[in-house]
């Protein structure tokens, strides 16, 4: 008999582990990958919601910037708070056509508008917000209503702006925009005050010219008039609460008066183009000369063109502020008879360069009130320096004794 080995035989059951565990690994991929897509499906929703409301955002400020330039882009638009008409109304911003030129006539003569107020109603563009653009609107909150200036940035609910919203798109998803337009070239620019680098006449002429500055008591920055170094790091309105800390911050007390950007143009409004500078016109006007000067505009096209009063040629052609404006009598009359219905331009430059012209340190101040009868030209284009009365105090005494 021969002897057999026993055949070993594999153990059952390992073909079953591996099943269960790939499909555990399989089912938990699945859930993993299940949580994945709800997770983007969601994420999917809410971007969709939030670029819609990007989109609606953009629309509105399209539509701002476009009113904007529709109703204020003329150099010939006024624009004012709605608070100027009425203290209670919203700091809502409205616009006005100026007259345009329809307040004189071609030779420059002022021309009456017959009924003010009629007149200055017709001259109502819009009030620079969405939606009804013909009536204050009202802005308190309620339903239905899009916050366009909240708590976060001023605390006071009168000064707050919340406007109806406009739908857009189909039921089901609607969005909704509002805007309103602020007038920031109307806030005060915070206070920077500049001390001229002596005492002297002449500094404080240019400081008054050149650097006129807000006052900073109203807005609680006295500190500024010692130390304007704080003004000058502020660029943003938050940051003007570093330089006080009050409650509640200046930056919301006074959201709609205080800026730290405020800026303007120079703009002509009555006839467009850009204002003229007389500092530079007085200062210079020995370079510039008498002749050919474009010193009063009839229409944005047009110009009254005057010859300054020299003392050879005491009437000089216009040389009056108003073109439409003639000097009296005749050459030959006593000075005195012969002024116009306004002051001359020579008087505004005599007037202008008087920091210069009078020294304080001079022995005697030179006076022209003598020429009524004299000097036609010192009479009618000098500022007759006189004399002036500034206080009079009158002393009493009283004394009693016996009968």
């Amino acid at each position: 008999m021969k002897n057999f080995k026993p055949i070993a035989t594999p153990r059952g059951g390992f073909a079953l582990i591996i099943t269960s565990t790939l499909m555990i690994l399989f089912t938990i991929l699945a859930l993993g990958m299940l949580s994945l897509s709800s997770i983007a499906l969601r994420t999917t929703a809410n971007t969709t919601a939030r670029s819609v409301a990007e989109a609606n955002a953009r629309m509105a400020l399209m539509l701002a910037l476009g009113d904007l330039q529709k109703n204020a882009g003329s150099d010939t638009r006024i624009t004012a708070r709605a608070d100027i008409l009425n203290e209670s109304n919203p700091p809502v911003l409205g616009v006005w056509k100026s007259w345009e030129v329809t307040d004189h006539d071609g030779s420059g003569r002022p021309v009456s508008p017959g009924s003010y107020g009629i007149k200055k109603t017709r001259r109502f563009l819009a009030w620079l917000v969405s939606g009804d653009q013909t009536k204050v609107p009202d802005v308190m909150a309620g339903s239905g209503k899009a916050t366009l200036v909240g708590a976060g940035s001023t605390t006071k609910p009168t000064l707050q702006i919340h406007l109806p919203t406009i739908p857009v798109g189909k039921s089901g998803n609607a969005g909704a925009y509002a805007w309103w337009v602020a007038g920031e070239n109307m806030k005060s620019r915070l206070p920077i005050p500049d001390q001229p680098s002596s005492d002297s006449t002449g500094q404080w002429a240019a400081a008054m010219k050149f650097h006129a500055t807000v006052d900073p008591k109203p807005f609680g920055l006295v500190s500024l008039l010692s130390d304007a170094g704080p003004a000058e790091k502020a660029i943003t309105r938050k940051q003007i609460d570093l330089i006080k800390s009050s409650s509640p911050p200046v930056s919301a007390e006074f959201f709609h008066d205080i800026s730290a950007t405020s800026v303007g143009l120079l703009t002509n409004a009555a006839t467009g183009g850009w204002k003229k500078d007389l500092s530079l016109f007085t200062e210079n006007q020995a370079k510039i000369g008498t002749s050919n000067l474009p010193l009063f505009r009839l229409t944005p096209q047009t110009d009254s063109i005057t010859t300054l009063a020299t003392p050879s040629n005491v009437w000089g052609t216009k040389s009056v502020f108003y073109p439409w404006s003639a000097y009296r009598g005749s050459t030959a009359s006593p000075p005195i008879y012969q002024h116009a219905a306004a002051a001359s331009w020579n008087n505004l430059i005599d007037y202008a360069l008087l920091y210069k012209n009078v020294d304080s340190n001079a022995t005697s101040i030179p006076t022209y009130s003598s020429s009524i009868a004299g000097n036609p030209y010192d009479f009618l284009h000098r500022v007759r320096r006189i004399p002036v009365i500034a206080r009079i105090q009158w002393v009493y005494s009283h004394s009693a004794g016996p009968i």
